[in-house]
Parts: C-alpha cells; structure tokens; sequence
C-alpha cells in the first residue's frame, strides 16, 4: 500500500506514537504464535568460505535475560545457519558482534560506538526502543542500520536506513478495514500521556478526516485497571471501530472492556503475540481482534516450521512463539539474503549498502507470505528507506490463531 500524500507524511508521526507505545509488548509470547512443528529438511547445505566479515546485531536487553534477549539469541541462530546454508554474507562467513542497549539511550549510543569501532559493516536490530540513539552515533561512520520497524522518520528517509516494516501501511490498513467494516467513526485508545495523546490528535484526525471517517480520542491512564467506562462514553458519542494502541497488558485490558459491554466492531492493534494467560482473561477470547504486523499468525503457512527447526539446530532454549525472536531472525536472514543477491558483496559497510540499494528483484521475508523486500527506494515513494509497502492484516480467533489474513 503505498501513500505519498501529506496525509501520508502526517500518517508517519501518527504510527510512530503507536510503535513507541508496543515496544513493550514485542515481546509477548503467545500459543498462538508457537510454531511448535515438527523439523523440516533445510535444503542444501552451501558453507561460507571466505574471510571473516562482522556484522552487529542490538537488542534492549542480554542474551537469556527474558523475550527482549531471545533477540540476541535468535540473531545468533540464524547467524549460524547463514554461515552454513546462504554462504555466510557474500560468500564470506558472518561474525556476529551482539550488543543489549539496556533500555536506555546512553547505552545504546555505547553499543552502536563499539560496533562502528569493530568493524562491523552493518549494525542490524530486530524492534528496539533505542532505534534513534543508534542511528544517531552511527552518523559519520558510514555503516548502515538494519530495523525491522521504526517510528524515526529521519531513519526511514536516510540513505543508510533500510526498515522493512511500513508503519504507513499499518495506519492506512487501520483506516481502510475500518470502512471495509462498515463503520463510521473509529476511536482511538491510547495512553494518558502528552507525548501520545497529542499526536494522535493532532495528526491522525486529518488522516481519518481524508477517509470520511469520524476520529474519538479515548486517553487512559496506566494506572486504571478497569476503562470501561471511558470506553463506554466513547461508544456513546459515535465510536464504532478502535484502534488500540499500548503493550500487551493495555491492550488486553480495552479488549476485555469491549467484551464485557458487548462490542462486536472491529477491534485493531498492532500487538501481535499475547500471552496465553491474557487471552484466558478475556471473555471471548481474541475473536474478531485484527492485528497489524510482518508475521503471519496462521500455524500452518509456510516458514514457521522452517523458522522453528534453525532455532532448535542453532540455538539454546529460544522462544520461537516470542515475537522478538521471530522478528530478529526475520529482519537479520533478510538482510543477509537482500545483500547476497549482489555476488561478491558484504565485505565493506559501502558495499552493503550499494547491493541494498540496487537489489536486482525483490526478496521474500520469512514468516510472511505474500510479503517482499526491496530496498531500491520506491516501495513507498516519500520513504527512501523502507524496503516493503505492506502488512499483514490477520483476524484472530478466540485462541489467537488467524483465521484469515489479508495483505493490505
């Protein structure tokens, strides 16, 4: 889906409060998003010959340190079965250089600084709340930074970002299901806080306007364990879809709020693993719920055996039902892969980027069918930096699994 309008342009500040707010809650591991399959054939094995090339890889926290370290660990699978089935980083074997920023921003500057100093010839990150500060010591140094999602606009504009989520497409596909849906006016339920809650309004409503949809702003404070009645007034004055934007237990908190008064509308977030003793929390479970991601939620779609047996060959006591984990190996292996359709590349920071930039076709990334990377800068025309134009729209059952999905 692609957007180049100013509403598009609004439409990339408006999801960023959105991403800020999940970062949380990407580490949520779900039933519904364990692979749990049996092992398959990997292929043919294709080692790498060549000398040593290092690449970095940041997460927010340690390696088995809980769902933000299974990152790192994922990241060190799927390094290792790069090295024996892809032939490494163009031919050349992959050395891994892992970093946690911590969760704070002076030590992710530290993380990006000692990999720039390494020599790593590119920095790369599943989803991480310190993106802005690693981007910005990376500045000057020429090595390119790999994200899965951002919220930094400057990130998704620069000619050494490369981010393979749209956070546009996931603002517009919230608007666009809303209408499929029939409803008029969607309502917004967002954090209490000024940083969020005036964005949104001030952005998302043009957005909303330009559709013919009508804009309810529900604020709520963390601190309240039960906003149905905040949620009721909204339902009151008009609001027929919500778009619920916080980490897991926010959003598992509004969802049961909309099952106990009866809601039967659409229901959108862009959290995408809930563990399973929210889901037993709520009335009707996640039915009906959409979710917004990169990663399909159908058990029996292609890649997710793939996907578990690399971490059972590769790795130690990996989460493969954690969203982190899926997205570290997704966002690294389609790095890798992008890189590795230029023969001989991957030896050089500069050379990573010029084979990024000049990908011959598109790449497909794992966990999701039907998406594709392409970093040749026309994805999403105002965007240079981001290399796929679609989500995954995937509408869940009462367990979590998707009974359809759509790419929007």
């Amino acid at each position: 889906m692609k957007l180049t309008t100013r509403y598009g342009r609004m439409a990339v500040l408006t999801i960023g409060v959105s991403v800020a707010l999940t970062l949380a809650g990407c580490g949520g591991s779900s039933d519904a998003g364990d692979s749990g399959t049996a092992d398959v054939d990997l292929g043919t094995v294709n080692k790498a010959t060549g000398a040593p090339v290092k690449v970095g890889f940041i997460g927010d926290a340690e390696a088995g340190s809980g769902a933000l370290g299974n990152a790192i660990a994922a990241a060190e699978a799927s390094t290792e079965y790069a090295n024996e089935y892809l032939g490494g980083l163009g031919g050349n074997k992959i050395e891994l250089v892992t970093c946690s920023t911590e969760a704070t921003p002076a030590t992710a500057t530290a993380c990006a600084v000692k990999l720039a100093k390494a020599g790593v010839v590119a920095v790369t990150t599943g989803v991480t709340g310190q993106d802005h500060a690693i981007f910005e010591a990376l500045k000057g140094t020429g090595v390119p930074f790999i994200v899965s999602l951002t919220a930094d606009a400057e990130i998704m504009g620069s000619p050494t970002g490369f981010v393979f989520q749209n956070p546009l497409a996931i603002a517009t596909a919230s608007a666009a299901l809303i209408k499929k849906n029939g409803a008029k006016t969607g309502g917004f339920i967002v954090v209490d806080a000024p940083a969020a809650t005036g964005p949104v309004e001030a952005l998302t409503k043009p957005l909303f306007k330009a559709q013919g949809l009508g804009f309810e702003m529900v604020p709520l404070s963390l601190q309240v364990a039960d906003p149905t009645s905040a949620i009721q007034q909204s339902i009151n004055n008009g609001s027929d879809a919500f778009t619920i934007l916080g980490d897991n237990a926010f959003v598992t908190r509004a969802i049961k709020s909309l099952n106990q008064l009866g809601f039967t509308g659409p229901m959108i977030t862009n959290i995408s693993a809930f563990q399973k003793d929210q889901i037993d929390s709520l009335p009707n479970g996640l039915k009906g719920v959409t979710t917004m991601s990169s990663i399909t939620r159908i058990p029996e779609r292609e890649g997710l055996s793939e996907f578990a047996t690399i971490m059972k060959k590769f790795g130690k006591d990996i989460d493969t039902g954690a969203d982190s984990g899926q997205v570290a190996y997704q966002t690294f292996l389609g790095f890798v892969e992008s890189v590795n359709l230029t023969p001989g590349a991957g030896t050089s920071a500069k050379d990573v980027i010029a084979a990024m930039k000049h990908m011959p076709k598109a790449v497909p990334m794992r966990l999701a069918p039907g998406l594709t990377l392409n970093c040749d800068g026309k994805a999403v025309a105002v965007l240079q930096g981001v290399c796929n134009a679609r989500t995954i729209a995937a509408t869940l059952n009462a367990k979590g699994f998707a009974t359809t999905e759509a790419l929007l």
